[in-house]
């Protein structure tokens, strides 16, 4: 009987039941993120705020992130699997399809960047690249690029909670993360619809 209402309870969450380690105390990425995201212009002293869920699965390499207005409103949902990234853009009607991930996410977040790396950033943050200068020191996760114009910083004092900042030149995004109790499923990484979208592939 308690077998059969935790399927009951895992279909209605539409969830779904797996064995991914995911959970409280655990020094991996792999888990669904909450919180919010910000971007902003240091030019144009703009901050735009939204909220975002964030599923990362690095042992089968993916990802997926479903950016939210107030009120729930669709944005943006971005993944990233074996067959390529995938961004839809809701409110403009369009879907991108791109085998480089870095491309796609960069329409995204308006920010050049390998989406890949999120996968240290939410587990055990790590170098980015042999030419990055990093350093890890009290918790904080510091990385300069080759040109020293970029700078990623990485705040992992709790293993269930992040904060990460990206700022280059004029542009910057923060984002701040705590990972649910909910589990990473296939079926969470399902492409969407695109019946009402303009088809783009980059």
């Amino acid at each position: 009987m308690g077998k059969i209402l935790l399927s009951i309870s895992c279909f209605i969450l539409l969830l779904g039941c797996s064995t991914t380690p995911v959970g409280s105390g655990k020094e991996t990425d792999v888990g669904v993120w909450q919180g919010k995201v910000q971007m902003l212009s240091k030019e144009s002293k703009n901050r735009k705020w939204a909220y975002v869920t964030w599923i990362s699965d690095s042992p089968n390499q993916r990802m997926r992130i479903d950016v939210r207005a107030v009120l729930d409103i669709p944005i943006a949902t971005y993944i990233r699997k074996e067959d390529g990234a995938h961004l839809w853009l809701f409110t403009e009607g369009k879907y991108f399809h791109s085998k480089d991930a870095t491309q796609l996410f960069s329409t995204l977040v308006k920010f050049n960047f390998d989406p890949d790396h999120f996968f240290n950033f939410l587990g055990n943050p790590q170098k980015l690249g042999k030419s990055w200068e990093c350093e890890n020191k009290l918790s904080l996760y510091t990385c300069l690029s080759p040109s020293r114009e970029a700078q990623v910083t990485i705040n992992h004092e709790n293993v269930d909670k992040r904060v990460i900042n990206l700022n280059k030149g004029s542009k910057g995004l923060r984002i701040r993360l705590s990972r649910s109790k909910v589990r990473v499923t296939a079926q969470q990484f399902k492409k969407l619809s695109t019946s009402q979208f303009d088809i783009i592939e980059i």
